[in-house]
């Protein structure tokens, strides 16, 4: 199965972890299935510091950031949804988070031409399945961040976007997202979010895991990906 195939298998609850780590993979699922910080909240202890280290290396093969580029989107913990917590969707959130991730991948396919496109994610997801986005030129870089917590590992990592607009997607609200806005608010950015491309976490039972609002961002900045587009394609021009 090709790298894009192994995204939309998420749609039927599969979990095919990146080649590049398949020799982790025991590991990897245990930790995307049964979240416990048993190796510390920054990897510092054995394996996962080992694999922090093999999830940089890849990241600094296939990492592709171009400075000159001022817009950047920010997939934050962008498959959680799928690789921890899909077991807890129903068949009306299954369909939201279906619609959720065919419009994310065809947006990122538009979208990578115009801006950055930056993951912010734990070691154990973007080892199973977000390195494909960067593998497949859909995203340029990774900022990995705390153990479920959208704050950055390193917190200088975040300076990479001072002076840029940021347009944020992915989850939870009021959550990780929430962590990684008031961690990037600490620089001076213009900060968005896109609708339809926030989620709710499962675990709120708000009956719907699409975000009508995002804490920590006005509901003014909450902008269609047509608007996106708009702003980003205006820029370039």
């Amino acid at each position: 199965m090709d790298s894009i195939g192994i995204l939309y298998s998420l749609l039927d609850g599969k979990i095919t972890v990146n080649k590049y780590f398949e020799k982790w993979s025991p590991h990897i699922i245990e930790n995307v299935r049964h979240r416990n910080p048993k190796c510390g909240f920054a990897y510092d202890n054995p394996p996962d510091n080992i694999l922090l280290g093999l999830c940089e290396m890849h990241a600094n093969v296939f990492s592709r950031y171009r400075y000159w580029v001022n817009d950047n989107i920010i997939l934050v913990h962008p498959f959680y949804v799928f690789l921890t917590h899909y077991h807890l969707l129903e068949d009306k959130t299954k369909e939201e988070a279906k619609e959720y991730l065919e419009t994310m991948l065809e947006f990122l396919q538009e979208a990578n031409a115009l801006a950055n496109v930056i993951l912010l994610d734990t070691i154990h997801h973007y080892a199973a399945v977000s390195s494909h986005l960067l593998e497949l030129g859909l995203a340029n870089y990774v900022i990995f961040t705390l153990y479920d917590d959208g704050r950055s590992l390193y917190p200088n990592s975040i300076n990479i976007l001072s002076g840029t607009r940021v347009f944020l997607a992915g989850g939870y609200n009021n959550r990780c997202l929430f962590s990684s806005i008031r961690d990037i608010s600490e620089v001076q950015c213009d900060m968005f979010a896109i609708k339809g491309l926030v989620l709710n976490s499962p675990r709120d039972n708000l009956n719907t895991i699409i975000a009508s609002s995002v804490v920590g961002i006005d509901q003014s900045r909450l902008i269609t990906i047509e608007d996106v587009k708009k702003q980003i394609q205006a820029k370039v021009l």
